[in-house]
């Protein structure tokens, strides 16, 4: 997976030597908390990886946007058998503030198994290329990596703070709501 910010652009944005690398598992791992907390916020997906949605049976399915491709739509039946639904019987419709994967009106779901709640399983992949991340959403990412670089200990001198108002103002921006 590939973050929307780099480890050189976070550490330009600490003010620290690029090619110094006693703290990069750290801010590594910042840049991944800062991305997750920007998703939370956003609803959406800000690096591109897998995923799979269990479901009801349903005629449409809302996934989290941008959905970059269905890799499977399986059904289980009442016999405990998984059958694939064909790509003709299916329409994804995402761009950066929606993804609904729709089933056809022909499509008729096989018997099914009462007690299975849950016999829809989609594989897909949602999520934006790091070239795609808005540039406001990538300062704010680096503005709350920078406020919890700073503040890194539970308790500290200073009273503890939550993230800088200026990173959920910049995250609003580009929200799906």
């Amino acid at each position: 997976m590939e973050e929307p910010v780099t480890l050189a652009e976070t550490k330009r944005h600490l003010r620290l030597e690029v090619d110094e690398t006693d703290e990069d598992s750290d801010i590594l791992d910042l840049i991944a908390d800062a991305r997750e907390y920007a998703e939370g916020r956003q609803r959406k997906k800000l690096a591109v990886r897998s995923f799979t949605l269990t479901a009801a049976a349903e005629r449409s399915f809302i996934l989290p946007p941008p959905c970059k491709k269905i890799i499977s739509v399986v059904v289980t039946d009442k016999d405990g058998q998984a059958k694939a639904i064909d790509e003709g019987n299916y329409h994804l419709y995402s761009d950066d503030f929606k993804a609904v994967l729709v089933l056809g009106k022909s499509y008729k779901y096989p018997s099914l198994n009462s007690d299975n709640r849950y016999p829809v399983q989609i594989e897909f992949s949602s999520g934006m290329l790091p070239v795609e991340v808005p540039r406001k959403t990538k300062r704010a990412i680096k503005l709350l990596i920078g406020h919890w670089y700073e503040t890194r200990e539970a308790t500290t001198e200073k009273k503890r703070e939550k993230p800088p108002f200026a990173v959920d103002a910049l995250l609003e921006m580009d929200r799906t709501w």
